[in-house]
């Protein structure tokens, strides 16, 4: 079964960008993209690895995304599948 990699495709994604905002810059804000979007990874590569089983962010985000139609048990482990 398909897993979705979100931290390999985040990180791919912005190397390539990176690159191309370094190669056809001139003036040196190529370098400024290039770190927010080095930035940006690291964000959400902190956010998913605080994601946990038994942690307090993985509590307060099956809280917050519980309804009526999810209960939170599932949403805890979808989004632990999610962040494998």
């Amino acid at each position: 079964m398909f897993k979705p990699y979100v931290r390999i495709f985040v990180q791919q994604f912005v190397v390539i960008l990176s690159f191309f905002f370094i190669i056809l810059d001139n003036n040196g804000a190529g370098i400024i993209a290039a770190f927010l979007l080095i930035t940006f990874r690291l964000i959400i590569d902190l956010t998913l690895e605080s994601i946990k089983e038994n942690s307090s962010t993985l509590d307060f985000l099956s809280e917050k995304l519980s309804n009526e139609k999810v209960s939170k048990e599932e949403i805890k482990k979808q989004l632990i599948i999610f962040t494998e």
